[in-house]
Order: C-alpha cells, then sequence, then structure tokens
C-alpha cells in the first residue's frame, strides 16, 4: 500500500513537471507506457496521466527527427525557427502559408496530419511582439544601465523593454533596452579570452567597457532567455538565436559616444594618450584588431570609441598563439618597437603605421608632430604602468578566477588557449625598455 501511494504521489502533474526527463523516462517505462524516440517531455507527461489526447503524439512532427530538413533550401530557415529559436509550431505555420509553400513543403516540416493550431489548447499566450519598437529601437539616443548583479538581475530582466542584435564584428552582439538604460549581450568562442583582456586592461587603468558572465544560479540566465524571446519580433528572434543558445553569455556595459572612425576633430591631450595607452594595451594582448602598429593588419577605428571626454578600448579579446613561430614573432615585433622608440622616439616605423591609418581612416584632419608626440606619451606611461602591475602572480590569480566562473568543456577549452607565459614575456620587454 505504501508503494502504492508514493507512486500515486508521483503521478500528480506537478511533481511530473519537476522531474528530471531521464526519471520520467523510467518511471513511464515502470508503468509499461511505451513512446515512439524522440517523445518529448509533455507527450510523456500527458502518457503517464492517462490523457488520450496523448496517443496520437506517437506521430511526431518530422521537424522533432528529420535532420535532413536543415540541409533542404526549402526547408532549412524553418527548421532553424522551431529547433534553434524554439519558436511555436503555430507560428512558424502561419509564416510557411504567408509565404505561400507548397503543401509539399509544409507536410515536410509538419507531416499529413492536423495543423498545429488545432493541437494548441489552454497553453499561454506569449505576450506580444513589439516589432515597431524593436525597428525604432536607436541605442545611442538611451543612456547607460549598470550591470552589476545587484543593479541587474533575474527581476529586472523580466522588464525588458526591446532588444535588437547588431551585426558590427564577428558574431554580433544584442542591444537590450531595460527600464533604466542599455545593455550590451554578447556570446562566443572568444568570450573567454574578452574577459580576460578586459581584467588586464582595468589592471593598467585602460577604459573598457565592464563585463561579466550572466549567473544561471539565481535565475538571471532563465530570465534573460525568456525576456528576449518574448520581446523581440520573430526575424530578429532568429538572428539572436546563435547569441542565445551558448551557455555562456556574458553582458557588457553600454558604451554611449563615437567610434574614432567618425570623429571629426583631433580629441584633447588626455584622450591623446589614452590612445597611446591602448595601443600599449594591445601589444600585451597581442590585439590585431584595433590599430595595425605592429601588425600587418588595415586597422578597425570602430574598436575605439570616444564617450564622455574618454577613449574607450571596445573588443579586448587577447591572442596567445599555439605556434612558437607566431609567438616568437610577435615577441620579435615587440622588442623591435621598443628598440625602435629608444632611439627614434615617435618617428619608429611603427609609428608612421599610425600616422598613415589615422589620415586615410578617420574623418579627423592629419596628426601633427604635437599629436603624435601626446600618443607616444600616453604608451610609455602606460607601459611603465604594465611593467609594474602585472606581475605572474596576477595573470596566474586572473586566469585562476577565469576558471571557476563556469563549468563546462566549451569553457575550459577557451581558458585552456591562455598562455600566461606568453603575456609575462611580452611584459618582460616593456620591463627591460620602460620599466
Amino acid at each position: 500500500n505504501d508503494s502504492k501511494n508514493k507512486n500515486e504521489e508521483k503521478l500528480t502533474e506537478r511533481n511530473l513537471k519537476a522531474m528530471r526527463f531521464k526519471d520520467l523516462k523510467d518511471l513511464a517505462k515502470e508503468h509499461g507506457i511505451k513512446l515512439p524516440l524522440g517523445s518529448p517531455k509533455e507527450a510523456i507527461i500527458d502518457a503517464l496521466l492517462g490523457d488520450t489526447k496523448a496517443k496520437p503524439v506517437s506521430n511526431l512532427r518530422p521537424w522533432r527527427t528529420d535532420k535532413s530538413l536543415k540541409r533542404d533550401p526549402d526547408t532549412a530557415k524553418y527548421y532553424r525557427m522551431l529547433k534553434l529559436a524554439r519558436m511555436p509550431e503555430v507560428n512558424v505555420y502561419e509564416m510557411m502559408l504567408q509565404r505561400q509553400c507548397t503543401q509539399a513543403t509544409i507536410e515536410r516540416v509538419f507531416g499529413k496530419g492536423p495543423p498545429p493550431m488545432l493541437e494548441i489548447k489552454g497553453e499561454e499566450t506569449p505576450p506580444p511582439m513589439k516589432r515597431a519598437t524593436t525597428e525604432d529601437f536607436v541605442p545611442s539616443q538611451h543612456k547607460s544601465h549598470k550591470i552589476d548583479t545587484k543593479s541587474l538581475n533575474a527581476s529586472v530582466w523580466k522588464k525588458l523593454i526591446v532588444a535588437k542584435k547588431s551585426e558590427a564584428g564577428t558574431g554580433g552582439v544584442i542591444f537590450a533596452r531595460l527600464p533604466e538604460g542599455v545593455v550590451v549581450i554578447k556570446s562566443g568562442n572568444t568570450l573567454a579570452e574578452e574577459l580576460y583582456g578586459t581584467w588586464i586592461a582595468e589592471a593598467i587603468g585602460v577604459r573598457t567597457p565592464e563585463a561579466r558572465l550572466v549567473d544561471h544560479d539565481n535565475g538571471e540566465y532563465n530570465a534573460l532567455q525568456n525576456a528576449l524571446k518574448g520581446t523581440v519580433s520573430l526575424r530578429t528572434k532568429i538572428s539572436m538565436s546563435r547569441i542565445l543558445q551558448r551557455l555562456e553569455i556574458a553582458v557588457m556595459e553600454f558604451i554611449n559616444g563615437k567610434p574614432l572612425v567618425v570623429l571629426k576633430k583631433i580629441p584633447p591631450v588626455d584622450a591623446l594618450r589614452q590612445v597611446g595607452g591602448i595601443m600599449a594595451l594591445d601589444v600585451v594582448l597581442n590585439n590585431f584588431d584595433r590599430l595595425p602598429f605592429i601588425w600587418d593588419n588595415k586597422g578597425n577605428a570602430e574598436n575605439i570609441f570616444y564617450s564622455d571626454g574618454k577613449m574607450v578600448a571596445i573588443d579586448n579579446r587577447i591572442v596567445c598563439p599555439t605556434s612558437k613561430s607566431a609567438r616568437e614573432k610577435h615577441l620579435e615585433r615587440v622588442e623591435a618597437l621598443c628598440k625602435g622608440m629608444d632611439s627614434k622616439g615617435g618617428n619608429a616605423e611603427e609609428w608612421a603605421k599610425l600616422e598613415k591609418f589615422w589620415n586615410t581612416r578617420t574623418m579627423m584632419n592629419a596628426l601633427e608632430k604635437k599629436h603624435l608626440q601626446e600618443i607616444t606619451k600616453g604608451f610609455i606611461d602606460t607601459a611603465k604602468i604594465i611593467s609594474k602591475e602585472l606581475t605572474p602572480e596576477k595573470l596566474d590569480a586572473m586566469l585562476k578566477k577565469l576558471e571557476k566562473l563556469t563549468w563546462g568543456t566549451f569553457w575550459a577549452h577557451q581558458v585552456s588557449g591562455l598562455d600566461t607565459k606568453f603575456i609575462n614575456s611580452i611584459v618582460a620587454i616593456l620591463k627591460k625598455h620602460f620599466g
């Protein structure tokens, strides 16, 4: 009798929904319930509760099991909507009708059974999508929201007003507007490298956007996901899916300013020195996605912003080459730069690259000698701070802190690519010349 009562307690909808998927499947097996491969959690719960409406689930929609749909041009985008963006079947079905897809294509995705809307009963109506608001949302028209966990948490994410994705950069970012301002959401294969680079910048006094990982333990991660999925248009939801499917998502401070590329006047002395500081930071990070300087690249003037009278370094990924030859090449370039500055100061070859970049890739007037001297001074001052602050102990402590931020093999793989010995070698060269 005790065993029977215990089983009956389990078979309540509330208890079943709280169970893990594996435990649900085991319980169904105990009750002699056979369900087809790929049956969702809801189908197993319905079967355990004796819901006769659950039986048709044996004919699962093709999109749940047929992976060939993602390779077919006619069905791939609808497959992604259902699988990655997790759009309700009704919405995707209606979209296929509106776009005049053939009946054969619709049946390839949903099968020959009744349309999805006939199966949706008693579900919560999703929040209305704010398509017009999303299109009209201009982040620069709003102030920045604080990102600390006290100011930004699960309860605050529920108040999300609107969001939109920017295609700038390799993977793009999401701009999200909350009642008190805008924040930036980002993920990707280099998130650990960017966070570590940001901490290095903070340690040497270079201004960067504040950043942290979204918290899983306090419900913030789920609240963020639900808020974004319920507040944006269908098109935006699809574009965001690649960012939102990551386990590690960063929330970053929104910098409301202008990138270097659109500035029309040479900034004041303090800002010019801060440009030099950012260049010193990039030497340590081996970050070639900003200014050409010691790298064979054209430069990216959109990764330095001018905001509230200060230069801000955006996208601060640290790059630790895996090959010995690439590491040695960077160290040789750092050594050559320092030697050139010892003898020629701001007239060294590398500074000529900066001058050309400034004159051809921005809207400002040509750099004069006095401007270049201020940038050079900023570089030297920051190199001295690097020599003092970036000790092997501090770099190792930051790496251990990074390792503990989250779990999973994907994060561990990112962190394992950070080579503190390589960073220490760069710091040692700067210390030899400017320490």
